[in-house]
């Protein structure tokens, strides 16, 4: 949303968190090791960027600035939802266990301080 509008301000707000995102994910990527789940997020990376790239080249391109700004921020949005949910996503297991300790504590975190 931040490279959506031609806003000084909002972009270089946004900047430093997306440089963050991507330092982290380079920084955090190869610690899987041979983790079974790494092909899952490979995927999961490549088809993320894959929209990412997709929809800023759509927005930046074929639509006005108003059509563009909506677009990107109901994107934004419902990212933003789903990242907040991120930590629910074994409510099953807790529930079933009564027991939090399946949820993972530094992500929980991060989340709240976010």
């Amino acid at each position: 949303y931040g490279l959506a509008v031609p806003n000084p301000y909002v972009v270089a707000s946004n900047l430093p968190g997306m440089v963050l995102s991507v330092w982290y994910v380079v920084t955090v990527l190869p610690l899987m090791g041979s983790d079974p789940s790494l092909a899952q997020v490979k995927l999961w990376l490549v088809g993320g960027a894959f929209f990412i790239g997709s929809e800023l080249t759509l927005v930046r391109f074929a639509m006005d600035e108003n059509d563009r700004v909506g677009i990107m921020g109901g994107c934004a949005t419902v990212i933003c939802i789903l990242m907040f949910a991120a930590p629910l996503s074994t409510i099953a297991e807790v529930l079933r266990l009564r027991s939090s300790a399946s949820i993972y504590a530094p992500l929980t975190l991060a989340q709240v301080a976010n």
